[in-house]
């Protein structure tokens, strides 16, 4: 028995309606049109051609016709809607898997052992950003400025931030 392959029903090919118009850029030039005769109704001196009436229709032609123009398969319209979409949207993504739970930080007391003479340090791991935002008025005036302690910080190779604290 002789098979055939059914070809799939492609939805992304817009209707042609008039030439090589699709309904998306017809509708952009009829909006166009309306807008025009509006400004020329509208305007003073009403069903008047006036210089000024010609050069605004003229402008607001030529601007809402460059809306309609298509490139790589999309209208000027559909890019410019993408590109104000895309600067609209925030900048940098801080995620926190602690944040939800509201739990805090983990933090992780390191002892010397007996037979070290190093003294005892605390290694606070991975902190995020709004935490030690949250937490840089207490750091900055207890520990840091306290002659007793010695700080490092440390930037860890996952973009996390170790810091080291010890007794001089």
């Amino acid at each position: 028995m002789k098979t055939s392959i059914v070809p799939a029903q492609i939805t992304t090919v817009e209707d042609k309606i008039a030439g090589k118009l699709t309904i998306r850029q017809l509708l952009i030039l009829l909006i166009a049109g309306f807008t025009d005769i509006l400004i020329f109704l509208i305007f003073p001196k009403a069903l008047r051609l006036t210089p000024i009436k010609l050069i605004i229709i003229s402008l607001n032609s030529i601007i809402v016709s460059l809306l309609a123009y298509k490139h790589q398969e999309k209208i000027l319209l559909s890019w410019l809607l993408l590109i104000f979409s895309y600067l609209k949207r925030p900048r940098i993504y801080i995620y926190h898997k602690n944040a939800k739970a509201k739990r805090n930080d983990p933090v992780e007391i390191i002892k010397a052992a007996d037979n070290q003479t190093s003294l005892p340090t605390k290694h606070i791991k991975e902190i995020s950003e709004s935490y030690l935002h949250d937490q840089v008025n207490f750091l900055s005036s207890s520990i840091v400025n306290n002659e007793k302690f010695k700080v490092n910080f440390i930037n860890d190779k996952k973009r996390g931030l170790k810091i080291y604290v010890s007794e001089k």
